[in-house]
């Protein structure tokens, strides 16, 4: 009624699928307006062109029937087309598949009712990034001076068309009204149900009472999980795509997890520097990435991390700059091909300064997702800390949270390193500084 009213031009509505919202939204409400402003052009547009012209039929043949008792104004007869109708005081509802052509039609109200036509688009950037040019390149430079957009919507990834709008809103996009819906409530709902209220439990079909009550919800939550798609129920059901569809690990793990100072040297028991060595300057360029790790007493380990794009030169300056502060007791470097050189380069390096620090090669024979994996005791029972306030260190976090999805992982893999170096070194088990070829122990 606020877009009605002219009170509020955007507006999105995020909503569980098979819920009533394209019902109410692009067939419903589009009659209504029509009826109460039949000297308008909108525009209905779905995720395929068939929808779109389901609903526009639809709106069509309810303005039909009702419109010439309720509104006064029906449907011109030489104008109505699924795909292009008018009404009798001459305004128009054009009808298209998202991505489709509307050129040469305006609107003072656009209707998007979903935008993804199954999950494989959902997770495809290339069409992400299709439907968010289309939106803005197409549909929005269509509309007319204060027109509305209403954006109706199950939620399928961080990164979909709602997600971007409401992220451009906040550096000086279009400012949304946002209704979310989930099908169990949580706190603050707009409905103000309790948390963990159905949205509609009293759904019927063909009169059958159906229903989408809490057991039949949690039993499709169950079956989400146990597929190995939790994130599904999290972003169709509750309208609230984690940021890493595929992440290894809960978010959970990652809170309360940073410290603000370095232990105290007496409950110190061990001090290392992992590498993860790497050669490049691009954007696209994988990462070397040095962890500084402390393991006390209590079992903890305390990190610390620089992960930069540097060529040879820089790597060595940078982590002797690095080891000069942090004054380990061992240095790891992963040893495979022209990494060798490295470590000999680093052996030279300290030799020459007086910086007492074994330096080991590390030969990695085993998988370097398997070797990362290998920590989730570790994080799940929070024993691995991260520096507050370090670029490096919030870096690092970011890798292991979109872990194995995310495009870079060498900030886990020199932490994987540098957390098997200093246990091996405590047990006795490491080889010697000048032949170190270990594979993974556990953590």
């Amino acid at each position: 009624m606020d877009i009605e009213r002219g009170k509020n031009d955007r507006l999105i509505i995020e909503m569980p699928p098979r819920h009533g919202k394209s019902e109410l939204g692009s067939k419903y409400y589009p009659t209504y307006r029509m009826g109460h402003h039949p000297q308008n052009d909108i525009m209905l547009t779905s995720a395929t062109g068939d929808l779109a012209l389901n609903f526009s039929s639809a709106t069509r043949d309810l303005l039909s029937e009702y419109g010439p008792s309720l509104f006064g104004t029906s449907i011109r007869h030489d104008r109505r087309s699924a795909d292009f109708w008018r009404t009798t005081d001459g305004g128009a509802c054009r009808a298209a598949g998202v991505g489709g052509n509307i050129i040469g039609h305006g609107a003072r109200l656009a209707i998007v009712d979903d935008y993804f036509r199954s999950v494989q688009e959902a997770l495809s950037p290339t069409m992400r990034d299709h439907v968010h040019r289309w939106f803005h390149g197409t549909l929005m430079h269509r509309l007319a001076r204060g027109a509305a957009v209403v954006i109706i919507c199950t939620r399928w990834h961080p990164k979909d068309l709602t997600g971007k709008l409401l992220e451009e809103a906040e550096h000086g996009g279009d400012k949304w009204r946002r209704i979310s819906l989930p099908a169990l409530a949580t706190d603050g709902d707009p409905l103000g149900r309790r948390p963990g209220e159905c949205l509609w439990p009293e759904f019927e079909i063909d009169g059958d009472k159906f229903g989408f009550g809490e057991r039949w919800l949690e039993k499709r939550r169950e079956a989400y999980y146990a597929s190995g798609y939790p994130w599904m129920f999290e972003a169709l059901y509750q309208q609230n795509p984690p940021e890493v569809l595929d992440a290894e690990w809960p978010a959970e793990y990652w809170d309360n997890v940073r410290f603000d100072e370095w232990p105290a040297l007496d409950d110190t028991i061990m001090r290392v520097v992992a590498l993860d060595p790497s050669l490049g300057k691009t954007d696209k360029a994988d990462y070397s990435a040095f962890v500084m790790l402390a393991k006390t007493s209590d079992g903890r380990f305390w990190v610390d991390a620089d992960l930069g794009r540097r060529s040879s030169s820089l790597m060595l300056d940078e982590g002797m700059r690095i080891m000069d502060d942090f004054r380990p007791f061992a240095f790891g470097c992963e040893s495979n091909t022209f990494q060798e050189l490295l470590v000999d380069g680093y052996r030279e390096r300290m030799a020459a300064s007086h910086l007492n620090v074994h330096a080991y090669s590390i030969n990695n024979y085993v998988n370097k997702i398997t070797r990362i994996r290998a920590m989730t005791d570790l994080f799940a029972s929070g024993r691995v800390l991260f520096k507050s306030h370090s670029p490096g260190a919030e870096l690092l976090l970011e890798q292991l949270r979109g872990f194995p999805s995310h495009m870079h992982d060498d900030g886990p893999d020199a932490l994987e390193m540098a957390i098997r170096l200093c246990n091996e070194l405590l047990t006795g088990d490491a080889e010697t500084e000048e032949d170190y070829y270990s594979v993974p122990a556990t953590t």
